[in-house]
């Protein structure tokens, strides 16, 4: 039995190879500009990351500050209903005194 080799591929061009020189050129031009632009997007992309993470830190802060100005602010509130409660107790201990 013969062995039948199969060899796969392309021939070297015997027309217009100055076309297909053109074309492949061009090709990697394309390629390259492509990369070009693959590259400026992730350097944008890297800058906003950046950004984004200086103004979350900002936020987070302000947030931080908010929530304890708000406790505050329910600390002030829980204090004077507080005293006002007592004060009514008080009024009613006196009444039923007198």
């Amino acid at each position: 039995m013969d062995v039948i080799v199969y060899k796969y591929g392309l021939l070297p061009p015997t027309m217009n190879v100055e076309l297909i020189d053109e074309q492949l050129k061009m090709f990697n031009q394309v390629r390259n500009k492509i990369v070009e632009a693959v590259r400026r997007h992730r350097d944008v992309r890297r800058d906003v990351d950046v950004i984004k993470d200086e103004m979350v830190g900002e936020t987070a802060a302000l947030v931080e500050d908010l929530n304890n100005q708000r406790r505050r602010i329910e600390e002030s509130i829980k204090k004077r209903r507080q005293n006002k409660r007592s004060k009514a107790k008080a009024i009613r201990q006196l009444c039923r005194l007198s």
